[in-house]
Protein backbone atom coordinates (compact mmCIF):
# COMPACT_ATOMS: atom_id res chain seq x y z
CA UNK A 1 0.00 0.00 0.00
CA UNK A 2 1.42 3.14 -1.42
CA UNK A 3 0.61 6.81 -1.88
CA UNK A 4 1.86 9.18 -4.32
CA UNK A 5 1.48 13.29 -3.77
CA UNK A 6 2.58 15.98 -5.84
CA UNK A 7 2.76 19.72 -4.30
CA UNK A 8 1.06 21.30 -1.26
CA UNK A 9 -2.23 20.61 0.15
CA UNK A 10 -5.25 22.93 -1.25
CA UNK A 11 -6.80 25.69 0.76
CA UNK A 12 -10.02 27.21 0.31
CA UNK A 13 -11.73 30.06 1.66
CA UNK A 14 -15.84 30.20 1.76
CA UNK A 15 -18.55 32.68 2.39
CA UNK A 16 -22.29 32.37 2.01
CA UNK A 17 -25.64 33.58 2.82
CA UNK A 18 -28.39 31.53 4.55
CA UNK A 19 -32.52 32.10 4.55
CA UNK A 20 -34.41 29.71 6.48
CA UNK A 21 -36.56 29.02 9.85
CA UNK A 22 -36.38 27.26 12.94
CA UNK A 23 -38.16 23.87 12.92
CA UNK A 24 -39.90 23.14 16.53
CA UNK A 25 -39.89 19.42 17.17
CA UNK A 26 -41.79 19.86 19.95
CA UNK A 27 -45.02 21.68 20.11
CA UNK A 28 -44.17 23.85 23.55
CA UNK A 29 -42.28 26.04 21.15
CA UNK A 30 -43.93 26.20 18.19
CA UNK A 31 -45.48 29.87 19.21
CA UNK A 32 -42.21 31.52 19.21
CA UNK A 33 -41.43 30.40 15.59
CA UNK A 34 -42.30 34.18 14.26
CA UNK A 35 -40.46 34.91 11.91
CA UNK A 36 -37.78 33.78 8.95
CA UNK A 37 -33.84 32.81 10.23
CA UNK A 38 -31.18 35.16 8.44
CA UNK A 39 -27.90 33.80 8.25
CA UNK A 40 -24.03 34.42 7.18
CA UNK A 41 -21.27 31.74 7.16
CA UNK A 42 -17.74 31.93 6.95
CA UNK A 43 -14.86 29.28 6.63
CA UNK A 44 -11.54 27.75 5.78
CA UNK A 45 -10.72 24.80 4.33
CA UNK A 46 -7.93 22.52 2.57
CA UNK A 47 -6.99 19.31 1.36
CA UNK A 48 -5.70 16.85 3.13
CA UNK A 49 -2.09 15.81 2.63
CA UNK A 50 -2.75 12.52 1.07
CA UNK A 51 -0.67 10.35 3.24
CA UNK A 52 -3.40 8.54 4.68
CA UNK A 53 -5.74 5.92 3.24
CA UNK A 54 -9.22 7.56 3.71
CA UNK A 55 -7.89 10.64 2.04
CA UNK A 56 -7.89 8.65 -1.40
CA UNK A 57 -10.74 6.52 -0.52
CA UNK A 58 -12.79 9.97 0.12
CA UNK A 59 -11.58 11.20 -3.19
CA UNK A 60 -9.50 13.94 -1.67
CA UNK A 61 -12.12 15.37 0.35
CA UNK A 62 -12.03 18.82 2.10
CA UNK A 63 -11.60 19.57 5.91
CA UNK A 64 -12.21 22.84 7.56
CA UNK A 65 -13.68 25.46 10.43
CA UNK A 66 -17.53 26.39 9.72
CA UNK A 67 -18.25 30.02 11.51
CA UNK A 68 -21.95 30.23 11.38
CA UNK A 69 -24.20 33.41 12.64
CA UNK A 70 -28.29 33.32 12.61
CA UNK A 71 -30.74 35.42 13.76
CA UNK A 72 -33.40 33.11 14.53
CA UNK A 73 -36.27 35.26 13.72
CA UNK A 74 -37.27 35.98 17.47
CA UNK A 75 -35.39 38.80 18.99
CA UNK A 76 -36.73 38.53 22.28
CA UNK A 77 -37.42 34.51 23.24
CA UNK A 78 -34.98 33.35 20.69
CA UNK A 79 -32.19 35.61 19.96
CA UNK A 80 -29.15 34.77 17.69
CA UNK A 81 -26.84 31.97 17.70
CA UNK A 82 -23.00 31.45 16.64
CA UNK A 83 -21.49 28.14 16.20
CA UNK A 84 -17.72 27.11 15.42
CA UNK A 85 -17.44 23.81 14.17
CA UNK A 86 -14.86 21.51 12.45
CA UNK A 87 -15.97 19.86 9.78
CA UNK A 88 -15.47 17.36 6.55
CA UNK A 89 -17.02 18.10 3.02
CA UNK A 90 -17.47 14.64 0.94
CA UNK A 91 -17.83 14.73 -2.75
CA UNK A 92 -21.07 12.26 -3.66
CA UNK A 93 -20.41 12.31 -7.00
CA UNK A 94 -17.45 13.73 -9.91
CA UNK A 95 -17.72 16.15 -12.77
CA UNK A 96 -18.33 19.88 -13.46
CA UNK A 97 -21.05 19.75 -11.10
CA UNK A 98 -20.61 17.58 -7.53
CA UNK A 99 -23.12 16.22 -5.33
CA UNK A 100 -21.64 17.12 -1.51
CA UNK A 101 -22.26 16.29 1.58
CA UNK A 102 -20.96 18.54 4.72
CA UNK A 103 -20.86 17.65 8.29
CA UNK A 104 -19.49 18.49 11.66
CA UNK A 105 -19.73 18.96 15.30
CA UNK A 106 -18.45 21.79 17.35
CA UNK A 107 -19.95 24.45 20.13
CA UNK A 108 -22.49 26.99 19.83
CA UNK A 109 -22.87 29.94 21.85
CA UNK A 110 -26.83 31.44 21.67
CA UNK A 111 -27.49 34.91 23.49
CA UNK A 112 -30.86 33.92 24.60
CA UNK A 113 -31.72 32.06 27.14
CA UNK A 114 -34.23 31.24 29.34
CA UNK A 115 -35.08 33.16 32.48
CA UNK A 116 -37.66 33.52 35.09
CA UNK A 117 -37.01 37.42 35.14
CA UNK A 118 -35.79 38.38 31.70
CA UNK A 119 -37.45 35.63 29.16
CA UNK A 120 -39.96 33.48 31.36
CA UNK A 121 -41.46 32.92 27.80
CA UNK A 122 -38.29 31.75 26.16
CA UNK A 123 -38.35 27.91 27.69
CA UNK A 124 -36.22 26.77 25.14
CA UNK A 125 -32.40 26.83 25.89
CA UNK A 126 -31.02 27.18 29.67
CA UNK A 127 -27.62 27.52 28.76
CA UNK A 128 -25.35 30.04 26.60
CA UNK A 129 -23.03 27.25 25.21
CA UNK A 130 -24.13 24.20 23.54
CA UNK A 131 -23.06 21.48 21.98
CA UNK A 132 -23.69 22.13 17.98
CA UNK A 133 -24.58 19.78 15.30
CA UNK A 134 -23.79 20.66 11.64
CA UNK A 135 -25.13 18.67 8.20
CA UNK A 136 -25.25 20.18 5.42
CA UNK A 137 -26.23 18.95 1.02
CA UNK A 138 -24.76 21.11 -1.14
CA UNK A 139 -24.64 21.09 -5.53
CA UNK A 140 -20.96 22.66 -6.16
CA UNK A 141 -19.97 23.96 -9.48
CA UNK A 142 -17.17 25.65 -10.90
CA UNK A 143 -17.67 29.22 -12.28
CA UNK A 144 -13.80 29.61 -13.24
CA UNK A 145 -10.43 28.21 -12.05
CA UNK A 146 -9.78 29.78 -8.83
CA UNK A 147 -13.76 30.46 -8.02
CA UNK A 148 -16.56 27.64 -7.19
CA UNK A 149 -20.32 27.98 -6.01
CA UNK A 150 -22.27 25.73 -3.50
CA UNK A 151 -25.93 25.85 -3.09
CA UNK A 152 -28.26 23.24 -0.57
CA UNK A 153 -29.79 22.90 2.02
CA UNK A 154 -28.25 23.11 5.90
CA UNK A 155 -29.55 21.85 9.62
CA UNK A 156 -27.67 23.26 12.20
CA UNK A 157 -28.73 21.93 15.87
CA UNK A 158 -28.10 22.77 18.99
CA UNK A 159 -28.43 20.91 22.52
CA UNK A 160 -26.96 21.04 25.83
CA UNK A 161 -27.81 17.23 26.97
CA UNK A 162 -29.94 18.53 29.65
CA UNK A 163 -26.86 19.84 31.41
CA UNK A 164 -29.17 22.73 32.10
CA UNK A 165 -33.15 23.18 31.71
CA UNK A 166 -34.92 23.91 30.12
CA UNK A 167 -33.34 21.84 26.97
CA UNK A 168 -35.77 21.96 23.82
CA UNK A 169 -32.75 22.12 21.22
CA UNK A 170 -33.09 24.01 18.35
CA UNK A 171 -32.95 23.16 15.19
CA UNK A 172 -32.64 25.61 11.83
CA UNK A 173 -33.25 24.39 8.29
CA UNK A 174 -31.73 26.89 5.83
CA UNK A 175 -31.14 27.18 1.52
CA UNK A 176 -27.96 28.75 1.12
CA UNK A 177 -25.27 30.24 -1.85
CA UNK A 178 -21.94 29.97 -0.96
CA UNK A 179 -18.78 31.17 -2.63
CA UNK A 180 -15.59 28.91 -2.41
CA UNK A 181 -11.93 30.40 -3.66
CA UNK A 182 -9.00 28.62 -3.99
CA UNK A 183 -5.60 29.22 -3.27
CA UNK A 184 -3.06 28.79 -6.44
CA UNK A 185 -1.31 25.65 -4.51
CA UNK A 186 -1.25 22.11 -6.23
CA UNK A 187 -3.77 19.53 -5.05
CA UNK A 188 -2.32 15.84 -4.19
CA UNK A 189 -2.47 13.49 -7.01
CA UNK A 190 -5.56 10.99 -6.63
CA UNK A 191 -4.44 7.42 -5.95
CA UNK A 192 -6.25 4.95 -8.31
CA UNK A 193 -8.30 2.22 -6.37
CA UNK A 194 -6.73 -0.58 -7.57
CA UNK A 195 -3.47 0.28 -5.65
CA UNK A 196 -5.35 0.91 -2.38
CA UNK A 197 -5.53 -2.01 0.18
CA UNK A 198 -9.00 -4.06 0.80
CA UNK A 199 -7.36 -5.46 3.93
CA UNK A 200 -9.24 -4.23 7.33
CA UNK A 201 -10.73 -5.92 9.93
CA UNK A 202 -14.34 -7.01 9.22
CA UNK A 203 -15.42 -7.13 12.55
CA UNK A 204 -14.17 -4.98 16.02
CA UNK A 205 -15.67 -5.27 19.78
CA UNK A 206 -15.56 -2.36 22.19
CA UNK A 207 -16.25 -1.57 25.89
CA UNK A 208 -16.23 2.28 26.32
CA UNK A 209 -17.45 4.20 29.55
CA UNK A 210 -18.23 8.04 30.08
CA UNK A 211 -19.79 10.72 32.91
CA UNK A 212 -21.75 13.05 32.65
CA UNK A 213 -24.25 15.91 34.34
CA UNK A 214 -27.78 16.47 33.87
CA UNK A 215 -30.86 18.29 35.27
CA UNK A 216 -34.12 17.70 36.27
CA UNK A 217 -37.25 19.78 35.73
CA UNK A 218 -38.52 21.95 36.50
CA UNK A 219 -35.09 24.67 35.93
CA UNK A 220 -32.64 25.57 38.13
CA UNK A 221 -32.57 22.49 40.27
CA UNK A 222 -29.53 20.13 41.40
CA UNK A 223 -27.50 18.80 39.22
CA UNK A 224 -26.82 14.28 38.69
CA UNK A 225 -23.74 12.73 37.62
CA UNK A 226 -24.66 9.97 35.21
CA UNK A 227 -22.41 7.10 34.17
CA UNK A 228 -22.74 5.01 31.06
CA UNK A 229 -21.52 2.01 29.70
CA UNK A 230 -21.69 0.84 26.29
CA UNK A 231 -20.67 -2.18 24.67
CA UNK A 232 -20.62 -2.29 21.15
CA UNK A 233 -19.94 -4.15 18.08
CA UNK A 234 -19.65 -3.36 14.61
CA UNK A 235 -19.30 -4.74 11.18
CA UNK A 236 -17.48 -3.09 8.78
CA UNK A 237 -19.30 -3.02 5.40
CA UNK A 238 -16.36 -1.42 3.38
CA UNK A 239 -13.43 0.55 4.23
CA UNK A 240 -15.31 3.95 4.47
CA UNK A 241 -18.30 2.52 6.95
CA UNK A 242 -20.26 0.11 8.84
CA UNK A 243 -22.98 -0.78 11.28
CA UNK A 244 -23.23 -0.98 14.71
CA UNK A 245 -25.06 -2.22 17.66
CA UNK A 246 -24.44 -1.82 21.27
CA UNK A 247 -25.96 -2.59 24.76
CA UNK A 248 -25.62 0.12 26.74
CA UNK A 249 -25.92 0.48 30.90
CA UNK A 250 -26.83 3.69 32.81
CA UNK A 251 -26.25 4.22 36.39
CA UNK A 252 -28.79 8.00 36.76
CA UNK A 253 -29.24 8.84 40.25
CA UNK A 254 -31.86 11.65 38.96
CA UNK A 255 -34.41 9.08 38.42
CA UNK A 256 -34.35 8.89 41.52
CA UNK A 257 -36.62 12.59 42.95
CA UNK A 258 -38.65 11.70 40.14
CA UNK A 259 -39.84 8.51 41.07
CA UNK A 260 -40.23 9.70 45.29
CA UNK A 261 -42.29 12.87 43.26
CA UNK A 262 -44.38 10.34 41.75
CA UNK A 263 -45.02 8.16 44.43
CA UNK A 264 -43.18 5.19 41.86
CA UNK A 265 -39.84 5.01 44.47
CA UNK A 266 -39.15 1.33 45.97
CA UNK A 267 -35.74 2.17 47.89
CA UNK A 268 -34.53 -0.05 45.46
CA UNK A 269 -31.13 0.98 44.04
CA UNK A 270 -31.60 -1.38 40.77
CA UNK A 271 -34.36 1.15 39.99
CA UNK A 272 -31.31 3.93 38.79
CA UNK A 273 -30.19 1.34 36.04
CA UNK A 274 -31.32 2.29 32.54
CA UNK A 275 -30.52 -0.60 30.36
CA UNK A 276 -30.88 0.46 26.30
CA UNK A 277 -29.91 -0.92 23.30
CA UNK A 278 -29.28 1.15 19.94
CA UNK A 279 -28.49 0.64 16.47
CA UNK A 280 -26.38 2.79 14.32
CA UNK A 281 -24.13 3.51 11.56
CA UNK A 282 -20.50 4.46 11.01
CA UNK A 283 -18.25 6.63 8.79
CA UNK A 284 -14.41 5.85 8.89
CA UNK A 285 -11.97 8.42 8.26
CA UNK A 286 -9.39 6.58 10.54
CA UNK A 287 -8.13 7.05 12.62
CA UNK A 288 -11.08 9.03 13.27
CA UNK A 289 -14.86 7.81 13.23
CA UNK A 290 -18.11 9.19 13.49
CA UNK A 291 -21.45 7.69 14.88
CA UNK A 292 -24.68 8.05 14.35
CA UNK A 293 -26.91 5.56 16.49
CA UNK A 294 -30.89 5.34 17.82
CA UNK A 295 -31.73 3.10 20.77
CA UNK A 296 -34.64 1.89 22.78
CA UNK A 297 -34.75 1.60 26.59
CA UNK A 298 -35.31 -2.39 27.49
CA UNK A 299 -35.74 -1.37 31.22
CA UNK A 300 -36.53 1.72 32.67
CA UNK A 301 -37.87 2.68 35.94
CA UNK A 302 -39.08 6.22 35.14
CA UNK A 303 -40.71 6.42 31.67
CA UNK A 304 -41.29 10.10 31.42
CA UNK A 305 -38.42 11.51 29.45
CA UNK A 306 -39.23 8.87 26.81
CA UNK A 307 -38.54 5.37 25.38
CA UNK A 308 -36.01 6.41 22.86
CA UNK A 309 -32.44 8.07 22.80
CA UNK A 310 -30.02 8.87 20.18
CA UNK A 311 -26.41 9.79 19.91
CA UNK A 312 -24.29 11.24 18.10
CA UNK A 313 -20.70 10.98 18.30
CA UNK A 314 -16.79 11.06 17.64
CA UNK A 315 -14.07 8.51 18.45
CA UNK A 316 -10.31 8.82 17.90
CA UNK A 317 -8.42 5.50 18.18
CA UNK A 318 -5.36 6.14 20.05
CA UNK A 319 -3.91 2.54 19.81
CA UNK A 320 -5.08 -0.47 18.23
CA UNK A 321 -6.74 -1.51 21.95
CA UNK A 322 -7.84 2.04 23.39
CA UNK A 323 -10.18 4.88 22.24
CA UNK A 324 -11.26 8.35 23.50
Amino acid sequence: LGFSQAGQAQHYLTGGVHGGFSVPHRPEIRNLVTGHSLGLELGAEWVPNGKREWHHRYSNPTMGLDFFAVDLGNKEQLGSQFSLIPYVRLALSEGWGTHELKMGVGVGYTTKIWDLEDNVKGLVMGSHFNAALLLQYGYRFSVSERLGLIAGLRMNHFSNGAFALPNMGTNNASIYVTARWKTPKQVPEPLPDAVLSNDFPKWKFAISTAIGVRENAPPLGPKYFVFALRAMTERRISFKSGLMASTDVFINPSIKPLLERDGMWQEKNTDLLQVGIAAGYILHFDPMEFHIMMGAYVKNAYSGQGSFYHRFGLRYDVTEHFNV
